[in-house]
């Protein structure tokens, strides 16, 4: 629960998450607080399309105005610096037959679990954790007041690649990449995805295409799932 005073007081309940995995590896999170996380680089090498995803990170957004019904579409490729955690908000029968597992863990307090791992990550920067987003296609719309043809274009009226209000527009559009980062298409709605996400600084430090961390701290906030 997140209690924020905005006037009057408001409450966020978040869900429990549940990860599965192999039972080998659940002991030794509880054991050890040893974790794997993954990377996009990492989804796409799978050939199976359960725990695969070739299109993780990639997308479109399309920025769009109030005003002249001017669009910019922008493709993009996000998410390279960043560490993942997936999970479900649902206990069920039927993910475990499909990642092919019969045991998972539930993590009880989604926001401490994220500070904690974040403080086992070298190089760390930045964190975001939420549902995923499930569209038809990897396609996302985004209001821009104001944004206006002349933002891309010179005097003369010629289109201007990498022009200063260009590359603002652009930027707004994009933004922190939160959007794709957490973008599936809908074949994968079923999982009902909750995902966790930690950036590195890059300019620093070099990503794997997956990591293993030691977070003993993490694991207060989790529980095993007893199955009947």
């Amino acid at each position: 629960m997140i209690s924020l005073q905005t006037g009057k007081p408001l409450d966020i309940y978040l869900p429990n998450i549940y990860r599965y995995m192999d039972k080998q590896f659940i002991d030794l999170f509880f054991e050890k607080g040893i974790l794997r996380l993954s990377s996009f680089k990492k989804f796409k090498e799978y050939l199976d399309e359960i725990r695969g995803d070739k299109n993780e990170g990639n997308g479109s957004v399309t920025g769009t105005t109030d005003k002249s019904g001017f669009q910019f579409h922008v493709m993009s490729n996000v998410g390279s610096d960043a560490y993942i955690l997936c999970g479900s908000i649902i206990d069920s029968d039927s993910i475990r037959k499909t990642f092919e597992t019969d045991t998972c863990f539930r993590i009880v307090k989604p926001l401490d679990f994220s500070v904690a791992v974040s403080n086992a990550i070298l190089g760390f920067k930045q964190s975001f954790q939420g549902f995923c987003n499930y569209r038809e296609h990897r396609m996302i719309k985004k209001l821009i007041p104001g944004m206006d043809i002349n933002d891309f274009t010179g005097p003369e009226g010629t289109i201007i690649i990498g022009g200063q209000k260009g590359i603002e527009r652009t930027d707004q559009i994009l933004g922190n990449g939160i959007d794709l980062m957490f973008l599936k298409e809908k074949k994968y709605q079923d999982q009902c995805e909750y995902r966790f996400v930690w950036t590195i600084n890059s300019q620093f430090y070099s990503m794997s295409d997956f990591i293993d961390i030691e977070c003993k701290e993490a694991v207060q906030f989790c529980e095993r799932v007893e199955q009947d």
